[in-house]
């Protein structure tokens, strides 16, 4: 066939017999143009109508259009492309084509940027469009190319006056331009409403945001057609507003005639839009924003749940409560589980009693902690659970556990235990067992927050932290669970598997503590007040600062020739109090004293002259008082007998003292 020469299927006829002198119909040479083929009809041929042969150059101009064609009882392709054809600067488009015999293609071979309407089977390739879809074929763009939808073009902005300078006195119209997140522009808007102005004033423009901005383009003119800044005042604007006070730089060039921002899109810089809405479930989740600055946030190289303000990762309970089932927070996975004394405990004998909190969700990345407050030696096993689900024969976890002797890692499957891995380890009331599980299935079992067992494995996926208690002896509480590293939320009860440090300090109440707790220190001394000895000795397991000391006598001191003393010393440096009335202090002090230190309160000098008035001579009974004392104790003593000598002359010495000292350890 010859350039330019146009081919009819009328032409050549095919013949019923399925013989077919239609086919190996041309062979391309440099510069051919292929034309149309058109109304083709064929019956019962076994070889493609239509073959394209040969080896055209990549400068190849050509149109091949196919259309209206209409096979009957045809087994194979109409068009054999048997040659790599791109379409060179021409096209390639078929039309019309109806069903072929068992689903055959409508042509084999590979082709290049074909048009394709209305046909009942496509090529077997990929590069091709089937009017707006692209079948089986990658869509590519490069350089500032994307793919989106287009951004509207904005209302037209408000103008009014504002500030004392702006652009010369005259009359001007503004615009905008918005702009997406890629640099991309929308057309432009409106003109506002003109205004004018002396020289002297500024103009404030507004605007109302369009799907996909992210920035507008302040435009203006004098009453002509807007102009627009490409760098400067004006240009790309963040927010709501710009105040035009006559830096702007409004060039003579117009804005851009095409829109090329996106709404919502795809370029090379990544993907924008108003909201990311992920579906799942039967539902959807929508996140979006409104923002009044440029922000940046960057996701960490770690595993782990996005949080949200209501989103609680952690849970914890002290099974403080009154005896009975565990509650509806927890999902029962075997047997049973009760408060018993306010701790958590098995309901059956030799057997596994396990269940996992159900209040909410957590990530696969997670941890379970209890402390155990009864062993049954090494009949029960009570411990701790993660990634647990199922109930019944269904059931599924890791467990952590142990008895008097040996700590487990367990795996349960469908209710079938398999042993990860043991160790020798007595166990004892009051350990704290904690089992985590790290991405990649890494197991890790702390006893009393040191590292007892190590395991990897990975055949559970998901579930909930729980605890196991096997047996219905041995007990646990305070239990906790949640996302491993979980995040605090105020309003939570929280267990803390790691010390915290209240740097700027701490208040219970109304009262605030910006250093360690202060205590109260107290010491009762009976009798009379005539010899030299020690009332308390305390022994400082840190190191501690005495703020206050004050002594209080049962009766104020009268007539006295020598007052007596009270001491807090260490043997070396002491605070000595003078009693010389009813209620003694030192005020407000700072006295140091070091760890260990053996601190004593006592009488510190000989007989003191306090006396007063007597009373009826009658026996007297101790007078027992303490006010709060370090350790509690109460100190009721009898007096002494020269106490007793003292009132048989008629005069005797204050009858007791109380000590109250306040520190800071």
């Amino acid at each position: 066939m010859q350039t330019g020469q146009q081919v009819s299927s009328r032409d050549q006829a095919a013949p019923s017999n399925g013989a077919s002198t239609l086919h190996d119909l041309f062979a391309l040479t440099d510069e051919q143009i292929l034309e149309l083929f058109k109304d083709i009809q064929t019956q019962n041929s076994f070889i493609p109508v239509l073959q394209m042969t040969g080896n055209p150059p990549g400068a190849f101009v050509g149109n091949i259009d196919i259309e209206d064609v209409t096979p009957a009882d045809f087994p194979t392709s109409i068009f054999a492309v048997l040659l790599p054809f791109n379409g060179g600067n021409g096209s390639f488009s078929i039309k019309q084509v109806s069903c072929l015999q068992g689903s055959n293609s409508a042509w084999n071979g590979w082709l290049a940027g074909a048009q394709v309407y209305d046909v009942c089977s496509p090529g077997q390739n990929r590069d091709y469009s089937n009017g707006p879809s692209f079948p089986n074929q990658t869509v590519m763009t490069n350089n500032t190319g994307g793919v989106g939808y287009q951004i509207n073009t904005p209302a037209a902005p408000g103008v009014s006056i504002s500030g004392g300078s702006g652009p010369a006195a005259n009359t001007y119209n503004y615009g905008i331009i918005a702009n997406d997140v890629f640099g991309g522009v929308s057309l432009i808007s409106p003109k506002s409403s003109p205004i004018t102005v002396n020289g002297s004033q500024g103009v404030l423009v507004t605007w109302t945001p369009v799907p996909g901005q992210a920035s507008a383009t302040v435009c203006r003119s004098t009453g002509g057609a807007l102009t627009c800044p490409t760098t400067g005042g004006g240009f790309q604007v963040t927010g709501l507003s710009f105040l035009d006070n006559g830096s702007g730089y409004f060039p003579s060039a117009p804005p851009s005639p095409t829109a090329t921002g996106f709404a919502a899109g795809a370029g090379s810089a990544g993907i924008e839009g108003q909201q990311i809405s992920l579906t799942g479930g039967g539902f959807k989740n929508t996140i979006s924003g409104a923002f009044t600055a440029n922000r940046t946030a960057t996701v960490p190289d770690v595993t782990g749940i996005v949080p949200v303000s209501s989103y609680v990762n952690s849970a914890y309970d002290n099974a403080t409560r009154s005896n009975g089932a565990i509650g509806s927070n927890w999902t029962i996975e075997q047997n049973g589980l009760n408060i018993a004394s306010n701790q958590i405990q098995g309901t059956t004998a030799a057997q596994s009693n396990s269940g996992f909190w159900n209040a909410n969700s957590f990530s696969p990345v997670q941890f379970a902690q209890a402390t155990i407050t009864a062993l049954n030696g090494a009949s029960d096993f009570p411990g701790v659970t993660v990634l647990a689900s199922g109930t019944g024969a269904s059931s599924t976890y890791y467990d952590c556990v142990e008895n008097s002797t040996t700590i487990f890692m367990q795996r349960v499957v469908n209710a079938g235990t398999t042993n990860l891995t043991s160790t020798a380890s007595t166990g004892a009331v009051g350990d704290i067992l904690r089992l985590e599980i790290g991405p990649g299935g890494a197991l890790t079992c702390y006893k009393n927050g040191a590292v007892a067992l190590t395991a990897a494995d990975s055949q559970i996926a998901s579930g909930s932290p729980g605890l196991l208690v096997s047996g219905n002896v041995a007990t646990e509480k305070n239990w906790s669970g949640g996302n491993l590293r979980p995040l605090g939320h105020l309003d939570v009860e929280q267990d803390w598997a790691k010390p915290q440090h209240f740097t700027q300090g701490v208040t219970f109440g109304t009262e605030t503590f910006t250093a360690s707790l202060r205590a109260e220190q107290n010491t009762f001394l009976p009798g009379a007040l005539t010899a030299t000895w020690t009332g308390a000795t305390r022994t400082t397991d840190k190191a501690v600062t005495i703020t206050r000391v004050q002594v209080q006598a049962k009766t104020a001191p009268a007539g006295c020739t020598t007052n007596a003393i009270v001491r807090l010393t260490d043997g070396t440096t002491p605070v000595n109090i003078t009693i010389s009335a009813a209620a003694n202090g030192s005020g407000a002090i700072s006295q140091n004293y070091a760890a260990g230190a053996s601190l004593q309160v006592l009488r510190a000098n000989g007989r003191s002259g306090l006396y007063h008035q007597p009373r009826r001579r009658q026996r007297h009974r101790p007078v027992p008082h303490a006010i709060r004392l370090g350790e509690g104790k109460r100190h009721d003593l009898r007096r002494r007998s020269s106490e007793l000598k003292q009132r048989k002359s008629g005069r005797r010495a204050t009858e007791w003292t109380s000590v109250i000292l306040l520190a800071d350890a």
